[in-house]
């Protein structure tokens, strides 16, 4: 309720008998210091012939559950009565992530947890033909078997105390990992993500300037650019994020830096048998349009590549109750 002119909101309810168990609920948040909802303090649930209306103001956010029920349409009419707008503050903006230099470490970290046949050069010649003609790629089985499997398991057996909710609910629901998680081998993945010889296999698969080739030069007749040694300045943050049903972001949701392109490296932990009609998948469109250009779904050990620029807006579509009724959710590793 965010656009000019809205002044009270209201809904005539057309339903058959209601429970709170069928979904459809229409939540009121109340406010944090900061503007945005925090906490739903209100649940209503429809009935028939009831009509309900709220005043639309800066502090006034809401939201309708999902409808949960198989057997039942939540049918109603909703709209506006307009007037002139109050004036509407604008609303914090979160701290974008402090990015990182890449960390020096042996190239047989690579050796040890990505699938050999990433090394292959006739494969990365395939990898950065097709990425540079879309700009995007997925990576299937990028971790070794063994290593994704032992992965999986670690990450079940995460405390829940360790995966801390983020919001707010205009702007995303999902968890992500916090500090006070230590676990040897998340950390190992954590370094190899960040690391310089990582660098180095993205600019293998992708042809961008990531990487001069020194981190590896001392294994292999790697090419090293002295000029371009002195320039590149490349960074990168990431966190593990965990996503079940009720998780979503919203295109508003801007994560990007302020820089003017960056490379998207996802890899996802997830069941197999993931559909699409659960949700969860992450779509891509150009600032201002409507069309999607790129949909990237969750796929079990799968390292999405996306290069786009800070006019390419990202959302991640809800997840559905299918997803859970189906014993599924989503981890995923972003840098």
């Amino acid at each position: 309720d965010e656009l000019e002119g809205r002044r009270i909101a209201f809904i005539f309810y057309l339903v058959p008998e209601w429970n709170k168990e069928d979904g459809g609920l229409l939540g009121l948040f109340n406010t944090t210091s900061d503007g945005h909802p925090g906490e739903i303090v209100q649940t209503l649930i429809p009935q028939m012939n009831t009509f309900v209306f709220f005043e639309v103001s800066p502090v006034s956010f809401h939201q309708v559950s999902e409808v949960l029920s198989k057997s039942k349409t939540r049918l109603s009419i909703n709209g506006w009565f307009h007037g002139e707008s109050p004036p509407r503050p604008s609303l914090s903006q979160r701290a974008a992530p402090v990015p990182v230099s890449p960390l020096p470490t042996t190239i047989d970290l690579l050796f040890d947890w990505v699938n050999p046949k990433y090394f292959d050069p006739e494969t990365q010649e395939q990898i950065r033909e097709n990425f540079e003609e879309e700009s995007s790629i997925e990576l299937q089985s990028f971790l070794q078997e063994d290593k994704y499997e032992k992965l999986v398991m670690e990450l079940s057996s995460v405390e829940e105390e360790h995966w801390e909710k983020k919001g707010p609910p205009n702007l995303r629901r999902l968890f992500e990992l916090n500090q006070s998680c230590s676990n040897q081998c998340l950390g190992d993945v954590e370094t190899l993500f960040k690391s310089d010889v990582f660098f180095y296999l993205l600019t293998q698969l992708t042809s961008l300037e990531l990487s001069d080739g020194s981190c590896v030069a001392e294994y292999a007749e790697a090419p090293t650019d002295e000029a371009a040694s002195s320039t590149l300045n490349p960074r990168c943050h990431g966190t593990w994020r965990r996503w079940n049903h009720g998780c979503y972001t919203l295109i508003r949701d801007t994560e990007a830096s302020e820089v003017e392109f960056c490379l998207e490296a996802s890899l996802c932990f997830t069941q197999k048998g993931w559909k699409t009609g659960y949700g969860g998948y992450s779509s891509y469109i150009a600032k201002g349009e409507d069309e999607e250009l790129l949909t990237v779904l969750p796929t079990a050990n799968s390292l999405a590549l996306v290069y786009r620029d800070k006019e390419t807006l990202q959302f991640t579509k809800y997840i559905n109750a299918s997803a859970s009724a189906n014993g599924c959710e989503k981890i995923g590793r972003a840098v």
